[in-house]
């Protein structure tokens, strides 16, 4: 893998800023739902947003050892 152009560091950026105050938001709400169906599916929605996360992190992390 090689070093990513400017504007796909830019878009990496951009996603991961998107998708961290997505988690935030519903994070904070998820605890005050009654609807168990409609918590459940935003519990489910955060974990994959968290690996989302943790895999562009991931892909970053690997990029960056590249030489």
């Amino acid at each position: 893998m090689t070093n990513l152009a400017p504007h796909e560091t830019l878009e990496l950026h951009e996603l991961l800023c998107s998708d961290s105050s997505e988690v935030k938001k519903l994070t904070a709400i998820v605890s005050n739902l009654r609807d168990e169906d409609l918590k459940n599916f935003i519990e489910n929605y955060l974990d994959f947003k968290k690996d989302n996360i943790q895999a562009v992190g991931k892909l970053i992390d690997t990029i960056k050892q590249q030489p």
